[in-house]
């Protein structure tokens, strides 16, 4: 815009100089025309602000590889076509921090048009999208509207469930068998067990009718139930590739133990908030939302490992390493 007002003011200037130096008619239609064009286009190409609408579409999410456009959607209730719009937008992944695309654009004669420009989906992670600095022009280029209020709208990338290598051996037997554990703080059970009394024993546990039969007091004591457990970590750190790695193999291993109706437990330590975090899942839709909680805050190219810290509880555990330094938790 500041080229095409410079442009008009040398044109203005040469115009005022054909008139005083030349003194047919043809020069004062000429620098009359000249001053007159802009305001005819200020008033008759540059349509008001409530006459434009403007709406900002991308997809929710989609998977990594897949082919994805935003669309730009220009609506204009006006007679002629809109001269000039041009706007920015800005493509950031908020998981690596890394700027998927920074472009300015500018669309000339349109109406009622639909604008699109791809988005990248080679990394994992939920994307920004921001859609600024909007403006209409008229059709010389000299007065513009400008849109103050910023299009936001966020995309989430998944990854491809990857198997890892080698596939890790899952102890089907102890995890789907059953065990049976004192349970805490007493009270009712369908299940229990038979023992001597000890001290601290409440009275209502006796099992009064075999405590008549013996020479001791006997004691029901509940039982639950319940399967064995897994356990998995990852590491919360690396590169934009080795993240998309390690997602993809946490996919897959999460929906490879709910397929034997296993609800794996996962661990992770989170470099942002300096602390340990935990999650057990029991559904598909579950790692989706952690998926989209992980994706939304920028992690670091190094950090902390819980590669190297035992757990009590679990009959089996794997973590998913691909092959960077591990920090072990302090």
């Amino acid at each position: 815009m500041l080229v095409r007002r410079i442009a008009y003011v040398l044109l203005l200037i040469g115009m005022i100089a054909f008139y005083i130096f030349y003194s047919g008619a043809v020069a004062w239609y000429m620098l009359l025309m000249t001053i007159l064009m802009p305001i005819l286009s200020l008033l008759v190409t540059l349509p008001k602000k409530r006459k434009t609408n403007i709406t900002f579409n991308i997809p929710e999410s989609v998977n990594m590889g897949d082919e994805t456009y935003a669309t730009v959607t220009v609506r204009g209730r006006t007679v002629l076509p809109i001269g000039c719009i041009s706007f920015s937008f800005e493509l950031t992944n908020q998981l690596t921090g890394r700027e998927n695309a920074r472009k300015k654009l500018k669309i000339y004669g349109c109406q009622n048009s639909n604008i699109t420009f791809p988005i990248r989906t080679d990394e994992c992670g939920r994307i920004k999208c921001r859609l600024i600095k909007f403006k209409v022009h008229d059709y010389l280029g000299l007065f513009s509207h400008t849109y103050q209020k910023e299009h936001i709208s966020f995309i989430n990338v998944y990854p491809l469930p990857k198997p890892p290598s080698p596939i890790p051996e899952l102890p089907i037997g102890d995890l789907m068998g059953i065990t049976a554990k004192p349970k805490p703080g007493g009270g009712f059970a369908e299940d229990y067990d038979v023992r001597g009394y000890r001290v601290g024993d409440p009275i209502n546990l006796i099992h009064w009718k075999l405590t008549s039969k013996r020479d001791e007091v006997m004691i029901r004591e509940p039982l639950i139930t319940e399967r064995g457990k897994a356990l998995l970590t990852f590491n919360l750190y690396g590169t934009p590739g080795e993240l998309a790695r390690t997602f993809s193999i946490l996919a897959w291993c999460v929906i490879w133990l709910l397929g034997y109706s296993i609800q794996p437990h996962l661990k992770w330590y989170d470099n942002t908030e300096k602390a340990e975090k935990a999650l057990q899942i029991t559904s598909h839709a579950e790692i989706i939302a952690l998926f989209v909680r992980l994706f939304s805050k920028r992690v670091p190219q190094n950090g902390v490992s819980l590669a190297k810290k035992q757990y009590d509880g679990f009959v089996w555990r794997y973590h998913i390493s691909l092959g960077n330094t591990d920090t072990p938790q302090s």
